[in-house]
Order: structure tokens, then sequence, then C-alpha cells
């Protein structure tokens, strides 16, 4: 008897360890919706402003919030894909719909983009006057 109770817990521990990060994965899946985000926005109709970065670049945590004071100063809005949660085979399609690669990609990286075309482009972190001067030249700011 006591035998058979051993090998339940240790069959149902089994499983747990086995099932556990699948419904982990499941849970977590913000890059699936991320990516869904970014073609969303990168196809739309509209000029569209799209930070791609991560809190894990230091570039990034430094350029995040000169974007957002510049969003909240001039009321505009942007989208903000972090590649920390996309796999690498999202990132990639990501980066194929704008010719970009990996070898070619960092982060900050920000667009203004319109039916699937970018139209302007920040590489790296840039001061904000050179963020607000950019995003006038797009469009996204009116002059």
């Amino acid at each position: 008897m006591k035998e058979n109770k051993k090998i339940t817990i240790l069959l149902i521990c089994f499983l747990l360890l086995i099932v556990t990060p699948f419904v982990v994965l499941i849970l977590n899946n913000k890059g699936g919706k991320m990516i869904d985000k970014f073609f969303e926005a990168y196809n739309s109709q509209e000029r569209t402003l799209i930070y791609l970065g991560r809190p894990t670049c230091p570039a990034c945590v430094k350029f995040k919030p000169i974007l957002d004071e510049v969003k909240d100063e001039y009321g505009i809005d942007y989208v903000y894909i972090n590649t920390d949660q996309v796999t690498n085979k999202e990132l990639n399609k990501i980066l194929n719909s704008m010719n970009l690669t990996t070898s070619n990609f960092g982060t900050p990286y920000t667009i203004i983009a319109e039916n699937g075309i970018i139209v302007d482009e920040i590489t790296g972190y840039v001061e904000k006057d050179s963020l607000v001067a950019t995003l006038k030249k797009g469009n996204i700011i009116q002059k």
C-alpha cells in the first residue's frame, strides 16, 4: 500500500514538472499579442509611431522616459514592442517586414510607419529635440 502511494506521488510530481512549463508558456504568450499589435500598427492607413525597445537595454531605459515625456507634452501615442517578450522567430518576422536582419538591428528603434512603409526612423538613442524634430517631419506632431 505504501509503495502504491509513493508511486502515485512520484507520478503526480513528474506530471506537474512536465505540464507546468507549457501552462506558463500559454499564459505568458505576450509575444504573439505583440507581433499582432506591431503588424496592425505597421500596416495602418494612418501614420503610426512604433517603438521597439526592451527594459534590459541601457539606451532604451534612457530613451523611453524622453519618448513618454514627448507623448505627454504633445498628446501623441505610440505602440511599444518589448523585444524581450517576443521569440526569435517573431522578432525575425518583424524585422523581415522592415527589410532588417538581427545583424543590422538594435534597440532602441523608433519608426513612423504608414501602410507597411517606414516613413522615417530613429536608430538608437536621441535627445528630446531630435526626437521632436523627427516626429514633426513625419507628421506625428503637428508643426
